[in-house]
């Protein structure tokens, strides 16, 4: 079981690294690590330490909720699905203010408080 947990860690360590258009190189630089440990972390060989793991994530601006279990997740435990935040990667500024605008419009829609 551990391993396999590693195993899914690396792949989405790799895949948010990928998708950040990062080499392990410059990941590694960036967290602080030799690029043959990261390597070694995206197989599922090795861990990192909590420090590494923070950094890391702030380095592939994602939660260790989704490094560690998959799921991205709000501050309030609301899961976001993958769906909506490649939406976001996706926009450019001017289009993440309209998404934003559209939002409050929604959430106006459904508002029963007033």
């Amino acid at each position: 079981m551990k391993q396999k947990l590693n195993e899914e860690i690396g792949e989405r360590i790799r895949a948010k690294r990928l998708a950040c258009k990062l080499t392990q190189d410059k990941l590694s630089e960036l967290v602080g690590i030799s690029g043959k440990h990261l390597s070694e972390v995206e197989r599922g060989n090795d861990r990192l330490s909590y420090e590494k793991l923070l950094l890391l994530c702030d380095a592939l601006d994602c939660s260790t909720d989704y490094l560690l279990r998959g799921r991205n997740t709000l501050a309030d435990g609301v899961e976001i699905p993958e769906t909506i935040l490649e939406v976001f990667r996706r926009s450019d500024q001017k289009e993440i203010a309209l998404l934003q605008e559209s939002l409050q419009l929604y959430s106006k829609m459904f508002d029963h408080s007033k």
